[in-house]
């Protein structure tokens, strides 16, 4: 088994929160200065805590604008939703004996309200919020505190997302990290490390991909100032995904939503 703990992040990777919270976002903003900001110039908010979100918006008063935001959050609940195929995923990594765990830009106040309604929470046996780091995402401080919590090793983790500041994260904490395709803003995330990084070995019109994987060099991991290997695509190969990366290639088959993908 090549890793031991698989760490997720919540918004567009477990659960699809994508319209609520750009939506939610739009009206805070509008509420609060008047401006009308199309969702699509919103997108730099997935991934990362809301107040860096305000702070990049110009908003003074954080504080204020966080409870603004989250009561417009709450008329979009129905529209909130756990991706499909996630419960199969979680059953069938814990079946294998997988830790699984949490690093996401939710504070802990936002973890019970937002997530913990879900009911998949249990599956996860270190849990790291916002509120448990000073520094957070694309900072390497969450994932790291992760590893000191869960006392594992890093080579042991794989870090699953769905933006850039989640694999920006992974990279600067010396984690192997996993791209989740399957959450709709990372559609663009993708498209563009699949354009500027993709392996020339990879045929370019592969099937649509449920994973995208980035291997950290071991000299990386240790510390040796080495970039962490790009995002390759997975190629399609009945009946699972494989990803080769160098000679590295995972053995476990996992069920992934809609494919299986080899961990």
């Amino acid at each position: 088994m090549k890793y031991k703990h698989i760490v997720f992040d919540i918004d567009g990777t477990l659960i699809d929160t994508e319209y609520a919270v750009l939506h939610s976002l739009q009206e805070t903003i509008k509420g609060l200065s008047g401006r009308e900001i199309p969702c699509s110039e919103l997108r730099f908010a997935l991934g990362i805590t809301g107040t860096d979100a305000l702070k990049k918006l110009a908003i003074k008063d954080t504080s204020y604008a966080i409870e603004l935001w989250d009561k417009n959050m709450r008329n979009y609940t129905n529209n909130i939703k756990v991706f499909d195929g996630i419960v199969e995923l979680l059953k069938n990594l814990l079946s294998l004996d997988y830790e699984m765990g949490i690093v996401t830009s939710k504070t802990r106040e936002e973890f019970t309200h937002d997530f913990c309604p879900f009911g998949i929470s249990h599956y996860f046996k270190t849990i790291i919020c916002a509120d448990d780091t000073q520094e957070h995402k694309p900072n390497a401080a969450p994932i790291l505190k992760y590893v000191e919590l869960s006392k594992t090793d890093h080579s042991k983790v794989l870090y699953i997302g769905d933006s850039k500041y989640d694999s920006k994260c992974a990279e600067n904490a010396g984690i192997d990290f996993a791209l989740a395709v399957w959450g709709s803003h990372n559609k663009h995330f993708c498209k563009k490390q699949m354009a500027e990084k993709a392996s020339p070995a990879l045929p370019t019109n592969c099937a649509v991909v449920p994973l995208m994987l980035q291997r950290v060099s071991p000299l990386r991991r240790r510390g040796g100032g080495l970039s962490a290997r790009p995002l390759h695509p997975l190629r399609a190969a009945h009946p699972c995904f494989l990803d080769f990366i160098g000679s590295f290639m995972v053995s476990f088959p996992i069920v992934f939503p809609t494919n299986t993908i080899n961990l």
